[in-house]
């Protein structure tokens, strides 16, 4: 591979990822899917188990793509572990998957922030690509069927979240 070609082949990949978590709190993106089954993912998480999407069907999985050095990302934990405690009980998971970093650094910040849902490691940045990743943070909610039911990217506000949540956590 040349050079320029490397170049343009890294570029392609960081500045969707930096421009995604500039996307400011009042412009975030969100579409919603039309009954396509989320990919599998399987991961490792912070403790070394690997851990698989399809594990939680039956349950109502927020897939929340972020990294540590995003200011956006790092803004939306606290609503994330205050939505997850408050539903986990109802069959709520959320699934936060660092993306590009190594597992010291993440585990590092997750203690930090005090985060109790699993974190997964994405280092290789190939789930973030499976899922159609245009930014971080992005979060993807996937129903009890382990169908994509919203996607969501850039800061994830809890007025947000708990709109998803009411629509598909309706026995909360």
């Amino acid at each position: 591979m040349t050079r320029s070609r490397f170049l343009a082949t890294l570029l392609g990949i960081l500045l969707p990822l930096v421009a995604g978590c500039a996307v400011s709190d009042s412009a975030p993106i969100k579409t919603r899917e039309q009954a396509q089954p989320a990919p599998d993912l399987t991961l490792q998480s912070l403790d070394g188990q690997q851990v698989s999407l399809s594990q939680y069907k039956g349950s109502v999985v927020l897939v929340n793509f972020w990294a540590t050095w995003c200011p956006s990302c790092k803004r939306e934990i606290p609503a994330l572990e205050a939505a997850y405690q408050a539903n986990k009980d109802q069959g709520f998971v959320i699934l936060g998957v660092d993306v590009g970093e190594p597992r010291q650094v993440v585990q590092t910040f997750a203690t930090g922030m005090g985060i109790s849902y699993v974190v997964l490691l994405d280092e290789q940045e190939k789930m973030l690509v499976r899922y159609g990743g245009l930014g971080l943070p992005m979060s993807v909610l996937v129903d009890r069927e382990g169908i994509i039911r919203e996607r969501h990217i850039g800061e994830l506000s809890g007025t947000e979240l708990k709109r998803f949540l009411e629509r598909y956590l309706p026995d909360r």
